[in-house]
């Protein structure tokens, strides 16, 4: 593949801003055009920038790109994964301490 021209680029860029406008539209979600791209207004204190980046093969490795998405998702796994191990944990210790309570609170009944 050949290295792309900044009028193609422009052309391809103006074109996915059109479709995205398009998806945004029918969604009912508000946008405006800024600097570096489109800013989609999804609610009063969120917003969205949405931006278009044109990559030549030349310069841009997929298989890189890829290796590198898939590594970020693997360990946003085993993160959550950690995350649900301490707060089961979490939840274990907070059973523990009420049965521990509940069971005093029961023997001091018994010794009145």
């Amino acid at each position: 593949m050949s290295k792309m021209k900044v009028a193609e680029k422009a052309e391809l860029r103006k074109d996915f801003y059109g479709k995205i406008e398009g998806v945004l539209d029918a969604a009912g979600i508000a946008y405006e055009p800024i600097a570096t791209g489109l800013l989609a207004l999804v609610s009063a204190d969120k917003m969205v920038e949405i931006r278009v980046i044109v990559k030549d093969e030349e310069k841009f490795d997929v298989e890189d790109a890829r290796a590198e998405y898939a590594e970020k998702c693997q360990k946003a796994a085993e993160r959550a994964e950690q995350k649900a191990v301490k707060e089961t944990e979490r939840a274990a210790k907070e059973k523990e301490k009420a049965e521990k309570a509940a069971a005093k609170a029961a023997s001091g009944a018994d010794a009145e």
